[in-house]
């Protein structure tokens, strides 16, 4: 395991390919922006190792899945001003 220190606007590369940005930190939750490739699967997990998305809609009962959770969509770079990186 390798664990990393990182600031507001700091990142770093995962093969290559994979880049995790630190957003903002408030209050003690830290938001990240992911960019990678469309077949590259990003999901969330949570400190049990579960993954959220699933966690969440097993305790929902519904099924239906998280809407904050998702695959990493090179088209929707969420609401940042600045340009998606290559």
């Amino acid at each position: 395991m390798l664990v990393l220190k990182r600031r507001v606007g700091q990142a770093l590369r995962i093969n290559g390919q994979v880049i995790v940005r630190v957003l903002l930190r408030q209050q003690g939750v830290v938001t990240l922006e992911i960019e990678a490739p469309p077949e590259v699967s990003v999901r969330a997990v949570d400190a049990e190792g579960q993954f959220a998305a699933e966690r969440r809609a097993e305790n929902s009962g519904d099924g239906s899945p998280d809407p904050e959770v998702g695959v990493a969509d090179p088209a929707s770079r969420g609401s940042s001003d600045r340009p998606a990186r290559r």
